[in-house]
């Protein structure tokens, strides 16, 4: 990432107040979490800053402005000004960056202009006026939210910190106070998203905490933890259950993986859709969730895309076209389908007609675009998969909701009212859409069943509630079995000591030792087709469990095969291919037989070639590195997506689209769920995330520290031995 640079200071008469001039510093490369910005002025120092480049300056001999903490008075200013802009970096603890420019007071036009040019400056000199033996002096806490002082805190909650230095100190100087911590007796880590602030000379840390750790230890210091300046306490749910829930563990007998993935399966098994014989399982399960996210019935969405498609549930540009089958006049019938990749190549970018599952129109597309900071167009919506484009569905189901403040649960008229005239979403059923005299009444005349009061929302919603009936009547429209999915008669043809085959279809991984020794795996994934595709043999290194149920082998046995990820080999046939590289960072290159069997499966499913990999354990099952839960190849981290699939660093708590990191608009959101999905499908039932731009990607939870990577955990895949 490029240094932040000052590129302009700027005076400017505050509106509506004559006396009070307004500072403005334009700056690059700007991270607030990063750099702060100071202000001398005349030789006067300033470092509150307001929104990091504005500031109020009062030039009068009395200060006109008391009751505003963000201004700076200035009296018996000549007519000449020199202000200084200076970026102190956090990170190296210094300024790095130091702008000068001078003004004149032009009394004519009550306004200052600038006098030369921008001057770069050197730094040596402004450093020293920060103080150099600083120290913290004191932790203090943790206090809950009414200032209580705590002796143990609870997960989730929110607690207060404060750091006391060892003599007077500057705000800027105050917010360098750098905070750590240590679960337990692992390492020392940088807290990396609390809150900070200053008040009344001290550093004032706000953060919450997991539930993982017995004991907590809190540092505040400028240069180094010490152990002589800290705070330790008890993690309340730890304290108060640790010793029973553990040895609870150790005396419950060992749980039958397969049994229990079975269980969850059933808890949480995707009902059966109508028009389902149209479609994959995979998109059953996906029109399910978002049913759940945005409250509505999953059959009602089925039946507005099989009206809106045609019945072909296409995610492209749907045509009436020739068929092969001849009529008895010698031509050909026609029917509706979905254009072709090379046929939608041939049209312009935003064509003529709506496209995709809901029929998207220039408006749908613009408000998405608009109100999501995407760049769709038609071509890029029709090129989508069918899973792709549900995305943009639920966000325009999501928007629409949003704007109609709709918190009930959706019907099916409201669902379909959406995709004709969405103005009218929430409004009852009797509402007049549209009159006579209009040209969209002609458009959709035959709508109008009663010849009264114009087309109804009732009226226009009659379509889908016809395909919701016929769907429902007819049994041939459930889901169907699918092709080679879960099949009970898999053949073992590998000839390893353990070879899994993992299912596109339904995620199931079914495995055969066939030596006890285990010392060799092989993998096979069984494609949505049904085709089978050999993904190459790995060496396994058997450990001891040290960890408990929590972190055992899923398949059985005490024991845990541990495999290198950095010997898989990336695969590449047609649109089943994946490729994985290293985090450079990363010494945690251990995934056990039976997680990487299920990131095989999640790769290969999603067919991309940016997956980075940022570490599971290391060669020994152990969790390094600052993590707490990274043990016996189980839980791990993946680096988020990014839409330019370069790989490179990505910060969710940016907001930059570009650069090494980008912030959250550089995330690939569409290609982040759908990997997700495939995630979850495929076994880890809870991941950790950042929230950004006030949402949170599928199957997560917020975490602190987790704006950069994605945390798996929860490993709950559905197993099942081959009988042969």
């Amino acid at each position: 990432m490029k240094p932040a640079t000052i590129t302009a200071i700027e005076i400017k008469t505050t509106p509506g107040n004559l006396v009070s001039q307004r500072v403005f510093v334009a700056r690059q490369n700007f991270d607030p979490g990063r750099y702060r910005i100071i202000l001398r002025i005349n030789g006067k120092f300033y470092d509150q800053l307001k929104s990091y480049f504005m500031q109020d300056v009062i030039l009068a001999p009395e200060n006109p402005a008391k009751n505003n903490p963000f201004a700076l008075f200035l009296p018996n200013l000549s007519e000449h000004i020199e202000i200084y802009a200076q970026l102190y970096d956090y990170k190296e603890d210094k300024i790095v960056h130091t702008k000068r420019q001078r003004f004149r007071f032009v009394k004519n036009l009550l306004s200052w202009q600038k006098e030369g040019i921008l001057d770069k400056v050197g730094d040596a000199y402004f450093n020293l006026f920060w103080n150099n033996s600083r120290r913290v002096a004191k932790v203090e806490g943790p206090f809950d939210k009414d200032g209580k002082l705590q002796t143990e805190v609870k997960p989730g909650e929110r607690y207060y910190f404060t750091a006391l230095p060892n003599q007077k100190l500057h705000n800027v100087e105050l917010l360098s106070v750098k905070w750590s911590y240590r679960y337990d007796d692992g390492e020392i880590i940088r807290f990396k998203n609390h809150n900070e602030t200053t008040k009344n000379g001290s550093n004032i840390m706000d953060c919450t905490f997991h539930n993982e750790p017995k004991k907590i230890k809190v540092y505040a210091h400028f240069f180094g933890p010490s152990e002589k300046v800290m705070v330790d306490f008890a993690n309340f749910e730890k304290t108060e259950n640790a010793e029973q829930e553990e040895n609870q563990i150790e005396e419950k007998p060992v749980e039958n993986v397969e049994e229990k993935s079975k269980k969850e399966e059933e808890k949480n098994s995707t009902p059966s859709l109508i028009w389902s014989n149209k479609v994959t399982s995979e998109f059953c399960d996906k029109v399910v969730e978002i049913s759940k996210r945005q409250n509505f019935d999953p059959n009602d969405l089925m039946a507005v895309m099989k009206v809106e498609t045609s019945g072909t549930f296409s995610s492209s540009k749907i045509e009436l076209k020739p068929t092969k089958e001849k009529r008895k006049d010698g031509r050909f019938k026609k029917d509706y389908r979905g254009l072709t990749r090379s046929e939608i190549m041939q049209l312009p970018e935003n064509f003529t007609g709506a496209v995709g599952l809901i029929q998207f129109t220039p408006v749908a597309i613009s408000s998405l675009n608009k109100n999501y900071n995407l760049s769709l167009t038609k071509r890029k919506l029709a090129l989508m998969t069918q899973l792709e484009q549900l995305d943009y569905v639920e966000k325009y189901i999501e928007l629409w909701r949003k704007i109609k403040s709709i918190t009930n649960k959706i019907s099916i008229s409201d669902l379909y009212v959406l995709v004709f005239a969405p103005n009218y979403f929430g409004a009852s059923d009797n509402t007049t859409l549209y009159t006579e005299d209009s040209d969209y009444y002609e458009a959709n005349k035959s709508v109008d069943t009663d010849g009264k009061n114009g087309i109804t929302k009732k009226e226009i919603a009659a379509r889908a509630i016809l395909a919701r009936k016929e769907g429902l009547e007819s049994k041939e429209n459930f889901k169907n079995k699918q092709p080679n999915t879960n099949s009970s008669d898999t053949k073992v043809i590998s000839d390893a000591d353990i070879e899994f085959h993992i299912f596109s279809n339904g995620g199931e991984i079914q495995y055969k030792i066939k030596n006890e020794k285990r010392r060799i795996a092989e993998y096979f994934y069984h494609d949505e087709k049904g085709v089978m595709h050999n993904i190459g043999k790995q060496t396994l290194k058997k450990i001891s469990n040290k960890y408990g149920t929590k972190y055992k082998d899923r398949i059985k046995g005490n024991s845990v095969y541990l495999v290198d990820i950095r010997h898989l080999k990336n695969y590449n046939n047609g649109i089943t291919k994946f490729t994985l590289k290293m985090n450079p960072k990363t010494n945690r290159f251990f995934m056990n037989d039976v997680t990487l069997a299920a990131l095989i499966g999640a790769m290969l499913d999603c067919g991309f070639d940016d997956f980075m990999f940022n570490g599971f354990s290391d060669s020994e099952g152990r969790s390094i590195g600052g993590s707490e839960s990274h043990k016996n190849g189980m839980n791990g981290d993946l680096r988020y997506l990014r839409k330019d699939k370069s790989g490179q660093n990505i910060h969710l708590s940016f907001s930059s689209e570009t650069g090494d990191p980008c912030g959250w608009k550089g995330l690939d959101e569409i290609r982040q769920n759908q990997f997700n999905d495939a995630l979850y499908k495929f076994g880890w039932k809870s991941m950790l995330s950042w929230q950004f731009n006030g949402r949170l990607l599928r199957h997560c939870i917020q975490y602190d520290d987790h704006y950069h990577h994605l945390h798996v955990q929860s490993f709950r895949p559905k197993l099942k031995e081959i009988q042969q």
